[in-house]
């Protein structure tokens, strides 16, 4: 891995990619366009096909596919080329029951299985709905469905481990129950491994009763419970709903997925460019490294058709700096995220912070 890699990662992280027309047959579904600098991973927010990134139309980089080639521009130079891996063929199947299995998950980032076991969230509700979040995106575009059976999520994993797929990543939208979408995680989970030999991470919002979440015990490997941000004055404006979960919910669901999951298994989500400080990046970052809990650090994607879509991401040398300080963090509190399992740390195509361990 070079330096400049990283850097470079940085820039397309926060001001995404153009990817021409020829490209998109390539598209894997996913909230970025996935591309490897070499061997480094890159979740890249793209303009075309699919509009969704309206910061990203006035992007520098450019992706295009001459032939077999992939490269990359940037202010109308050739930059370099990169590698795109081609589209998985397991999106041309079905399950058994008939559903095309691209509308059930998909590939994301470095070789990871993802999606919504619902794809729907209670907090969409009555204004309570996250500001940044962009699950109503999905299915309005491109088709998802609201919700998945664990049937036909186990068929659709198996068929993407014969492609190489490495790991499955099973989130939710928040539901009304007190379990809040683990049992939903958890159900999806055990038909998966029923199947497959395969490493699962779960990412959920912490249940009414953090206890709750020993219903992943022996199913997942690792999990994500994403704050966002310990500032709650941030916290309130763009995460109406979830905000109320009290942060001692919060740690203490830490507590306990660090006794079902060991050490560096458990991550949750910060995310850059919400109206936060610089301090309070680092104090949150801080504050979870301290738990034993990996910060990973992303920019905002400011998505349409949420609350923040007109909002600008951070600034490549903004985000950087964050990124550089956290995991000197992360290695302060000794973690080690090439320990991790499965899911996003293993994956950080989405975050540099485990690039800047790592170099």
């Amino acid at each position: 891995m070079k330096k400049e890699d990283v850097e470079l990662k940085v820039e397309l992280l926060t001001l995404g990619a153009v990817v021409s027309e020829e490209g998109w047959d390539a598209y894997k579904r996913s909230a970025g366009f996935q591309i490897y600098l070499d061997d480094l991973a890159v979740s890249v927010p793209a303009w075309g096909k699919y509009k969704r990134y309206k910061h990203v139309e006035r992007s520098p980089f450019l992706i295009t596919r001459e032939g077999e080639r992939w490269e990359l521009h940037r202010d109308g130079e050739f930059l370099r080329e990169i590698r795109v891996n081609p589209r998985p063929a397991f999106y041309d199947m079905k399950t058994t029951d008939g559903v095309d299995m691209w509308r059930v998950l998909h590939v994301c980032g470095d070789n990871c299985l993802l999606t919504g076991v619902r794809q729907t969230c209670s907090l969409m509700k009555g204004g309570q709905q996250c500001r940044f979040c962009g699950t109503i995106f999905n299915p309005r575009y491109e088709g998802r469905l609201d919700r998945k059976t664990p049937l036909q999520l186990a068929e659709a994993v198996e068929a993407g481990m014969k492609e190489g797929m490495i790991d499955v990543m099973l989130s939710s939208g928040v539901t009304k129950t007190p379990d809040r979408g683990v049992r939903d995680i958890a159900e999806a989970a055990r038909a998966i491994k029923d199947r497959v030999d395969v490493r699962i991470q779960a990412e959920v919002a912490v249940p009414e009763d953090p206890e709750m979440l020993r219903e992943f015990e022996g199913v997942v490997d690792c999990i994500s419970l994403n704050v966002e941000t310990l500032d709650q004055r941030v916290r309130e404006e763009i995460c109406p709903g979830k905000s109320k979960i009290p942060y001692e919910d919060y740690f203490r669901a830490f507590d306990i997925s660090l006794e079902l999951f060991g050490e560096n298994q458990v991550n949750s989500w910060l995310i850059a460019g919400m109206g936060e400080s610089d301090e309070s990046v680092l104090m949150s970052a801080a504050r979870l490294a301290e738990a034993g809990v990996y910060p990973y650090l992303v920019a905002l994607r400011p998505s349409k058709l949420t609350g923040l879509e007109d909002q600008p991401p951070p600034s490549p040398e903004r985000l950087g700096r964050l990124c550089k300080e956290v995991a000197g963090i992360v290695k302060d509190a000794g973690l080690r995220p090439e320990k991790n399992r499965a899911g996003c740390i293993r994956c950080s195509a989405c975050s540099a912070v485990k690039d800047y361990v790592n170099l």
